[in-house]
C-alpha cells in the first residue's frame, strides 16, 4: 500500500515536472516594443509627475507612429539618435528599452554616461525604480542588499555602466545593446585607442542585430556630437495636427505669439507666461495649451522628405533612408510645458548671451554658433546709429556707467546709458592720446573730467545726469591706475579683463592693499574688479544685432565714429584646443592695426551696468545715487564670487 502510495506521488510529480518544462520550452511568440512597453512599465513616482502610468500617455511622442519605440523594433535599424531638449523622456525610453529587453529578449547591454557620477545617478534613480515598478521585471532583480550601483543583475542579461572618462569601463564588455546618454557632454580628450563614442560602439560589434540608442542635448554647432549623429540619420520631426483646420505641422517657435505694447515693446515674461499661444501656419488661428494633448496624441514622426496629410497619412519619399533613425524634438511638444512657459524662458534669456544659449540648446534642441566671422561694421553702424545728438541721454535712461581702456600711449572711453528692458544708449566716446612730455599719470589725471566730474544734459532739457560707475583698465599703467582710483574714490573702479576660468563667475572683487605684516586685507584699501571679458564680449555681440529703437538695443548716436565702429567689431571667436584635446572658442583680435580698444572700454561699462543691476530697471524708478556722488548709494554687491542664478548675465 505505501509503495503504491509512493508510486502515485512521484509519477504526479514527474507529470508536472514534465508540464511545466513543456511551458517552458514551448516556443512563444515574442511581442514587440510598441506592444509590450504599454502593458508592462509604469512610471515610479519618485521619479514621474505622473505615477503609475507609461510616459507614452503622456508623451505621445514616444510611441507615436515612425516614432523611436517603432524604429527600436525595426530590424533594419541599428541606431537610434534623440537630439530632444531637456526633461521630455529620454532617459525614461532608456530604462523602458532596458526593462523589455530584459523580458523578451535578453543580451548584455551597456549605458555609457559622461560620467561616472552620472551614470550611477542614472542607475539608482531611473533603471532601478522603473524595474522594480514592472511586475515582468521585479522578480529578475537581486535583493537590495546585494545591488550594485553600476551593475545591474537581471539573471539572463547584465546592464554594465560606463562613463567617457574611462577607457576601461568603455571597452571592457562584449553588448548587444548600448545606451550613450548626454552624448554632447562626454569627454573630448584624445586617447590612442578612439574617441570614446567610438570605443563604446566598438563593443557592440560581435552582435549583428545590435541596437544603439544616443541621446542627448546640443551645445556648439562644430561641436555638437549629438548634431553631428542626427544629421547622419534620416532627420525625423513630428508633426501635429492644428485643432482647427486639421492640417499638420511641426512646431516651430516662431509661431508663439504674445502680446506687446503701443510703444512695441513686448510684454514681460511674467505676464507672456499667461498670454502666450501658438499660432497655426496654415490658418493662422489660435492654438491653446488645452489643444496641446489631443495634438500630440494624433501626431506622426515623419522623415525629411516626407509630410502628413490631413487625414494622418505619411505621404512622400525619404531624403536619407538608412539604418539609422534620427529625431528632433524640443520643449514645444513637452506636455509638462505650456507655451507661455516657453515664450517666458526666451524672454528672460535675452539677458544674457549663456540664458540665451541655454534656451537654444536646452529648449529647442538646436546648436549654438559661435561667431568664427567679425561683424561687418559697416552694417552695425547703419542698423544701430540712431537720431540721438552726441553727449545727450535719452528721457527713458536711469543711469550712466563709463569704461575705460588704457594703453600705453593714449586711452579710450566710453559713456553709456542704460533703460528699461536691457536697452542702451552710447552717450559720448573718446581718445585722449599722451604727449611726448606727459607722463601716464598726467594722462590718466584727465579720465576723471571726460566722465565723472561733468553733467550730461537730458534730451528735454529735464535734470542733468552723472556717471555713477566708471570701470578703468588696470593691466598696463597699474600703478597709475591704482592712484588714480584711490584718490577718485569708489565710482572709479580698477578692473581687469580676464578669462571665465580665472574669474568665475561675472566679476570678482580682488584686495589690492594688503597689510605685509598680516596678510590680510587694509580696512579701506584699495580693491580691483576681475571681469569675465570673453562672457561680456559675447553680450555685447548679441546686443548688435537688435535694431536701434527696439527694446534691448545696442543703440549709438548719430556722430559715431568709423574708428568706433570698427574697434567695436574687432574681434571673433576662433576654436582652439587646449593641452588635454578639449575644444573651445576664445576672442582674438581681427586687425592689430585698428585694435579693440573702444570694445574693451564697453566691456568695463557693462560690468559697471551689471554691478548696478541694470536688468532690474523699470518704468519710472528713481535709481538711488544716479545724480552722482552726493546722493546715496546703492547696495554694493559682494566681493565674494556672485551668484550664478538670478543674474542677468549668468554664467552658462
Amino acid at each position: 500500500m505505501k509503495a503504491k502510495v509512493a508510486g502515485l506521488l512521484l509519477s504526479g510529480f514527474l507529470s508536472l515536472w514534465q508540464h511545466d518544462v513543456r511551458s517552458i520550452l514551448r516556443p512563444t511568440k515574442r511581442m514587440t516594443a510598441r506592444e509590450w512597453i504599454p502593458q508592462h512599465v509604469r512610471l515610479p513616482a519618485s521619479i514621474s509627475p505622473f505615477p503609475g502610468l507609461w510616459a507614452g500617455n503622456t508623451f505621445a511622442y514616444l510611441g507615436a507612429p515612425g516614432g523611436p519605440i517603432e524604429a527600436w523594433d525595426d530590424e533594419s535599424i541599428e541606431r537610434v539618435t534623440l537630439k530632444w531638449a531637456t526633461q521630455t523622456a529620454k532617459s525614461t525610453l532608456i530604462a523602458a528599452f532596458i526593462a523589455y529587453s530584459a523580458d523578451q529578449d535578453p543580451a548584455p547591454a551597456m549605458v555609457a554616461d559622461a560620467n561616472q557620477e552620472g551614470a550611477s545617478e542614472l542607475f539608482l534613480t531611473r533603471i532601478y525604480p522603473t524595474l522594480e515598478e514592472c511586475r515582468r521585471t521585479a522578480p529578475l532583480l537581486l535583493p537590495k542588499r546585494d545591488r550594485r550601483n553600476l551593475l545591474v543583475d537581471l539573471q539572463d542579461m547584465y546592464v554594465y555602466a560606463a562613463w567617457s572618462g574611462s577607457v576601461t569601463r568603455l571597452g571592457a564588455k562584449a553588448v548587444r545593446y548600448l545606451y550613450e546618454t548626454e552624448l554632447d557632454k562626454w569627454s573630448r580628450a584624445t586617447t590612442l585607442e578612439a574617441d570614446p563614442g567610438e570605443l563604446a560602439r566598438e563593443r557592440t560589434k560581435a552582435y549583428p542585430n545590435r541596437k544603439i540608442l544616443e541621446e542627448g542635448t546640443p551645445t556648439l554647432k562644430g561641436l555638437s556630437r549629438i548634431e553631428d549623429a542626427y544629421m547622419a540619420g534620416d532627420r525625423r520631426r513630428y508633426h501635429v495636427p492644428c485643432p482647427h483646420c486639421g492640417e499638420y505641422q511641426v512646431l516651430k517657435f516662431d509661431q508663439l505669439k504674445w502680446p506687446h505694447k503701443e510703444d512695441g515693446h513686448s510684454c514681460s515674461a511674467e505676464e507672456a507666461h499667461d498670454l502666450t499661444w501658438y499660432e497655426c501656419e496654415h490658418c493662422a488661428q489660435r492654438i491653446e495649451d488645452i489643444h496641446k494633448p489631443g495634438m500630440l496624441a494624433r501626431g506622426r514622426w515623419c522623415r525629411e522628405g516626407e509630410r502628413v496629410t490631413r487625414e494622418g497619412e505619411v505621404v512622400g519619399e525619404p531624403v536619407h533612408p538608412g539604418r539609422r533613425a534620427s529625431f528632433h524634438l524640443t520643449s514645444l511638444y513637452s506636455p509638462a510645458l505650456r507655451f507661455g512657459e516657453v515664450a517666458a524662458a526666451w524672454l528672460e534669456a535675452q539677458n544674457s548671451p549663456g540664458s540665451l544659449q541655454n534656451f537654444v540648446n536646452g529648449w529647442l534642441a538646436e546648436v549654438w554658433e559661435a561667431r568664427s566671422e567679425s561683424e561687418d561694421w559697416v552694417e552695425v553702424g547703419k542698423r544701430l546709429r540712431s537720431d540721438l545728438p552726441e553727449g545727450s541721454v535719452p528721457d527713458d535712461a536711469l543711469l550712466l556707467v563709463a569704461g575705460v581702456d588704457v594703453g600705453l600711449y593714449d586711452l579710450h572711453y566710453v559713456v553709456r546709458a542704460w533703460a528699461p528692458h536691457m536697452t542702451s544708449y552710447l552717450v559720448r566716446h573718446g581718445r585722449v592720446e599722451r604727449d611726448e612730455e606727459q607722463t601716464a599719470a598726467q594722462m590718466l589725471d584727465e579720465v576723471p573730467a571726460l566722465v565723472l566730474d561733468r553733467s550730461f544734459p537730458r534730451l528735454s532739457g529735464g535734470e542733468p545726469m552723472e556717471v555713477r560707475y566708471c570701470g578703468i583698465d588696470a593691466r598696463y599703467q597699474t600703478d597709475d591706475v591704482y592712484a588714480l582710483a584711490k584718490a577718485v574714490g569708489s565710482r572709479l573702479r580698477a578692473v581687469l579683463g580676464q578669462g571665465s576660468d580665472r574669474v568665475r563667475g561675472r566679476y570678482r572683487m580682488v584686495r589690492v592693499d594688503i597689510s605685509p605684516r598680516t596678510g590680510k586685507p587694509i580696512p579701506g584699501g584699495l580693491s580691483r574688479w576681475n571681469v569675465d571679458s570673453a562672457y561680456y564680449k559675447e553680450a555685447i555681440y548679441d546686443r548688435l544685432q537688435i535694431p536701434a529703437g527696439q527694446p534691448g538695443a545696442w543703440n549709438l548716436h548719430r556722430e559715431v565714429t568709423e574708428d568706433y565702429l570698427r574697434q567695436l567689431c574687432g574681434e571673433v571667436q576662433q576654436r582652439e584646443f587646449d593641452k588635454y584635446g578639449q575644444e573651445r572658442y576664445v576672442w582674438t583680435v581681427v586687425d592689430t592695426e585698428i585694435g579693440n580698444h573702444y570694445l574693451d572700454a564697453e566691456v568695463y561699462a557693462l560690468a559697471m551696468a551689471d554691478m548696478l543691476r541694470v536688468r532690474d530697471l523699470r518704468e519710472g524708478q528713481q535709481v538711488a545715487g544716479q545724480q552722482g556722488k552726493g546722493q546715496p548709494r546703492p547696495p554694493q554687491p559682494s566681493w565674494l564670487r556672485p551668484r550664478r542664478s538670478g543674474s542677468w548675465l549668468g554664467r552658462r
